[in-house]
């Protein structure tokens, strides 16, 4: 039996992280602000689990090593404290709230306290209570999340969406949409299963001690985001080979202006414009965040003088 949970821990968390390499190609390459805290979020969870594992491991091998023990330990802490923080901060990148700053430093001090517990207990062992604070520190933001995502649901105006592509609007309420009903899914077998073993054993006898639940939602999770992220990805890689044009053909000056000389990517989406493409269209074509083209719009009116795309085509052509 407890190869087979070794097997299925190790299937789950290989294709785990095979979506969390796609959510880090993804925010180091084009990705918005919401997909940059996903991998964060992702990360720290990675550490956790993985740190949690190998120590627990180790414990129950014959060959227990102290330092390693220490070691995965601490780097569990460390994650621990981590995810309770960058849990809430990934939610509040996908829901507008009211005093944000104020919840963000709730749970920064949440997650002080959190490593802070950690730490008492690594150094005396004896405390059980001030272990048992860790996963109920979890479960409070996995909670605050679920409870916040299912709140703001209601309505669409709350949603942080307005400046992103459509092709990342539409992936990001998929996912707002999903991971409320996973985590829901899941949340009673973390608790019972993961957090406290003896509590299921004693339920159901007849359960296999050594399996968890968390690696299949692990796996189902980052399989989503991967599902939504991967088709962009590849549209990315495919549409990166064609040229954006540095001017267009009929342009017979350089992007040099009294305000200052414009940027390369400025000039693409220049051209882009000028060409008669919409805002929308230019942060597709460019991969970037609508709130991005329109920023690099101001500067290019601000650089050329040019109070709207008609008085820059003027300007640009030296008409």
């Amino acid at each position: 039996m407890e190869s087979c949970a070794f097997f299925y821990s190790l299937a789950c968390y290989s294709i785990g992280l095979a979506g969390l390499l796609v959510a880090a190609v993804n925010a180091i390459g084009h990705g918005c602000s919401q997909d940059r805290r996903y991998a964060a979020f992702m990360a720290c969870l990675t550490l956790t689990s993985f740190s949690m594992t190998a120590a627990s491991y180790i414990a129950s091998s014959g060959r227990a090593d102290a330092l390693a023990i220490a070691f995965t330990s601490l780097a569990g802490i460390f994650g621990s404290g981590l995810l309770v923080f960058i849990l809430p901060w990934f939610i509040h990148s996908l829901v507008a709230l009211r005093r944000e700053r104020a919840l963000n430093r709730l749970w920064g001090g949440l997650s002080i306290l959190t490593f802070g517990i950690g730490i008492s207990y690594f150094l005396f062992p004896r405390s059980g209570l001030s272990f048992a604070l860790i996963p109920a520190a979890m479960c409070s933001s996995v909670v605050y999340a679920v409870s916040t995502m299912l709140a703001v649901g209601a309505s669409a105006k709350r949603w942080r969406f307005a400046g992103l592509a459509e092709s990342d609007r539409g992936r990001w309420r998929a996912m707002a949409r999903f991971l409320p009903v996973l985590s829901l899914v899941f949340l009673p077998a973390f608790a019972i299963i993961d957090f406290f073993p003896s509590l299921s054993q004693a339920l159901f006898p007849s359960f296999p001690s050594a399996f968890r639940a968390f690696p299949l939602f692990y796996a189902i999770l980052n399989c989503f985001y991967a599902a939504k992220a991967l088709p962009l990805l590849v549209k990315a890689r495919r549409e990166r080979g064609d040229p954006v044009p540095e001017r267009p053909a009929s342009v017979g000056r350089a992007w040099d202006f009294e305000g200052g000389g414009l940027s390369p990517r400025e000039r693409q989406v220049a051209c882009l414009l000028l060409e008669g493409m919409t805002y929308q269209r230019i942060s597709e074509r460019l991969f970037i965040s609508l709130a991005t083209v329109k920023t690099h719009v101001d500067r290019i009116y601000k650089k050329s003088g040019a109070a709207n795309k008609m008085d820059l085509a003027r300007i640009v052509r030296g008409a």
